[in-house]
Formats: structure tokens, sequence, C-alpha cells
């Protein structure tokens, strides 16, 4: 079963797709709310390091779930019959 197959059978998971993109951008907006500066400032609790090291995981964790949602327009191939036919 492809993923687009996967999410139309099942709408429980098309909504965790789509509550997991909109916790990813709020979390994103409250690091970023929350970060010091990068550059001096104090080191204990949110500073700006921890921030950017934050956000880039974010960033990499959207990237995934774009590329999760690019996926679901791919035309999955229908498998081979076997056995193979003449």
């Amino acid at each position: 079963m492809g993923l687009k197959t996967a999410l139309e059978h099942n709408p429980v998971l098309t909504v965790g797709f789509l509550l997991a993109g909109g916790w990813i951008a709020l979390t994103v907006m409250n690091v970023f709310a929350s970060m010091g500066p990068v550059v001096g400032g104090n080191w204990v609790g949110p500073n700006g390091a921890g921030g950017l090291f934050g956000l880039g995981v974010m960033l990499v964790l959207g990237v995934l779930l774009v590329y999760l949602y690019a996926e679901l327009a791919e035309v999955d191939p229908a498998p081979d019959t076997f056995p193979p036919e003449r």
C-alpha cells in the first residue's frame, strides 16, 4: 500500500500529519520568540545558540514533513504480477 492510499483510507492519519505540521509551525514561532541574543548575553536558560539549534531541528522536521506531502503527489507504479504474464 502506498502512502497516498494509506492516507485516503485512514483520515485519522491525515489529521495526524496536519496536526504535526501545525505543531512544528507553532513550536518554531515559540522558540524564535523566546530565544535570547546569539552573541553575548546569558548562557543560562533560553539563549541564542540553543534557539538556533532548536530552529535547525524544527527546520529539518518541517522539510521531512514537506517531503512526506510531496510523496503523496507521486503516482506509485503498480506492482508486477507474479508469476509474470507471457
